[in-house]
């Protein structure tokens, strides 16, 4: 495991409970000799639990950096239930490709928030799932969003020092507002409060390429790579690094990742985009027959596909996908009418796709902010339209 994440040491523990008293007890393992390093355990009662994590966290930050014991923190009071709803929704909204699960997450929170209105990071992570929802196509934007800044908005009020509620309004900020100053701000506000934040070097790196920084983007990368190898690491660096036009990286990322999750969709997905990037197109329609074989399509329409793509290149496949797609509806969730785009383009129908992307744009759907790097707009970058588009948005041509 530890070779795989590219890491020195490994922090393993548990959690017991009884009544209202929690034990955490927690060992630091060195992964080459395979030795423990360290072990402590933390007692406190259950209303005490955030502290209680902040105590552990700090205790092992100090056995890795050899700094001496500070203060334990301020106890900060939660109501047990309150807090136990909020761990529920937490480990729900860990799944980031489920729009289910994020409801899940959402219906944890809202009743964490409930029973402890002044829970300021149930607010934030409230924020964060419906970002996540209508990135998943769970919810209309305009709605999704709306939620998202309430909450976002509520929990920055009761912790001005909180670091997730930053990021989120840094967030909101770049891919619904279009605020890139607002944006930057408050994203490396985020990382002043905390340094550590892997999403937050995320979003930084994301608002970066669309900025077509690329070298900062790619040190934010590198950030992320370095905090949270695994959970966040792989699918969101190598779109970051397609974005960025470095596609051999993303490729090794992704290959990575996937000899763990060999049937991970998103990932297929993302391996998909890099190989059609990189001119490897045979190998691109390989990689898409293989994501509808998992996704268990009939043998007959993967033949259609295929043979499409035999007899007009990848227009073939586009345009077949035109014909057994039906027209996204005006109200579609998610970012419907940038797919529908997409498509279009791939198919060569350059007008009608420029009228979907305009409306994509109009209700401010995910993605839009990242049309200025995405290849799949290379036909019609230079289209008097779309630069009247990058100018409206806000972003460098």
């Amino acid at each position: 495991i530890a070779r795989e994440l590219g890491v020195d040491a490994l922090v393993e523990g548990s959690v017991q409970q009884a009544g209202d008293h929690l034990r955490v007890t927690v060992q630091l393992i060195d992964a080459e000799a395979d030795r423990n390093l360290w072990s402590d355990s933390f007692d406190a009662p259950a209303s005490e639990a955030m502290a209680l994590q902040l105590r552990v966290a700090n205790a092992i930050s100090r056995r890795l950096r050899g700094t001496p014991e500070r203060s334990p923190p301020v106890a900060t009071f939660v109501d047990p239930d309150a807090y136990d709803a909020f761990l529920r929704g937490r480990y729900h909204a860990q799944d980031l490709d489920d729009p289910q699960a994020q409801r899940l997450a959402i219906a944890e929170l809202e009743r964490a928030a409930r029973m402890a209105p002044d829970f300021a990071q149930a607010h934030a992570a409230l924020a964060e799932s419906w970002l996540l929802l209508v990135k998943l196509g769970g919810i209309l934007p305009v709605e999704g969003y709306g939620r998202a800044r309430t909450h976002a908005e509520r929990a920055a009020e009761l912790d001005p020092s909180s670091a997730f509620a930053e990021t989120l309004l840094g967030a909101l900020a770049y891919i619904h507002d279009w605020d890139f100053v607002t944006a930057e701000q408050r994203l490396r506000r985020g990382l002043e409060i905390d340094p550590s934040d892997a999403v937050a070097h995320g979003w930084l790196a994301r608002f970066l390429t669309s900025m077509r920084r690329f070298e900062d983007a790619l040190a934010e990368v590198q950030w992320v790579r370095q905090l949270d190898p695994l959970a966040y690491s792989r699918p969101e660096v190598a779109r970051l690094l397609n974005l960025m036009g470095r596609h051999d990286l993303a490729l090794a990322e992704l290959d990575a990742q996937l000899r763990l999750e060999p049937d991970a969709l998103n990932l297929h997905y993302e391996r998909l985009f890099a190989l059609k990037a990189a001119g490897r197109v045979d190998d691109a329609v390989d990689a898409f027959l293989h994501t509808l074989e998992l996704q268990q399509v009939a043998v007959e329409q993967r033949r259609r596909v295929e043979a499409g793509y035999r007899a007009e290149g990848l227009p073939g496949i586009y345009r077949h996908y035109l014909e057994s797609t039906p027209e996204p509806a005006a109200d579609a969730p998610g970012s419907a009418a940038l797919s529908y785009a997409e498509t279009l383009l791939g198919a060569g129908e350059l007008e009608r796709g420029l009228d979907w992307l305009e409306l994509a744009a109009d209700r401010r759907e995910p993605g839009v902010v990242e049309i200025g790097t995405y290849s799949a707009f290379d036909v019609v970058r230079d289209r008097p339209r779309f630069q009247a588009l990058m100018r409206r948005i806000g972003l460098p041509g």
